[in-house]
């Protein structure tokens, strides 16, 4: 679902962008946001891919933290995937003519929106999601329960008190 946010974002920028300087919108620009939904799609998919490992390998870890983690560890990859193809795009529109200028222009600003929004929109929705609507803890609500004072006596207490992972 957040992917699916993210690609709507991405395309809805590009459209926006369109609209604010009056360009005519053809098959060429079609074509382009279709590739800017491939590549926001892919950086997406690789920062999931990337959470559904290290859920594998540390299933205690809160999936705040987890969330972080996997972001931080993809975010070199996807900087410098998506700065290739922004300089690329760059080159195209100082150098393409007027055949390609729009459709470069689509691709410079589907590049600058992909990539915030696989950041900055994608990951924070799959976090939303799957603390609201799985039953996975947050960092906050593990550190409520283990602040809360050890139960005294029978054993039916402290299971009361076992933390959400």
């Amino acid at each position: 679902m957040a992917g699916v946010i993210a690609l709507i974002h991405d395309v809805w920028i590009t459209l926006a962008a369109f609209s604010w300087t009056n360009r005519e919108v053809d098959l060429v620009i079609v074509a382009a946001l279709l590739t800017i939904a491939g590549y926001s799609i892919n950086d997406t998919i690789v920062i999931f891919d990337r959470m559904r490992e290290n859920m594998r390998k540390d299933v205690k870890m809160p999936f705040g933290e987890m969330t972080n983690l996997s972001l931080n560890e993809t975010l070199s990859r996807t900087l410098i995937t998506n700065l290739t193809v922004f300089f690329a795009v760059v080159a195209l529109m100082l150098f393409g003519g007027d055949v390609l200028h729009n459709f470069a222009f689509a691709m410079f600003c589907g590049c600058i929106a992909g990539t915030y929004s696989t950041i900055g929109i994608a990951t924070p929705l799959a976090y939303l999601w799957e603390t609201r609507h799985s039953g996975r803890s947050t960092y906050a609500e593990n550190q409520k329960l283990q602040d809360q004072p050890a139960p005294s006596g029978n054993s039916a207490q402290s299971k009361k008190r076992k933390i959400k992972y």
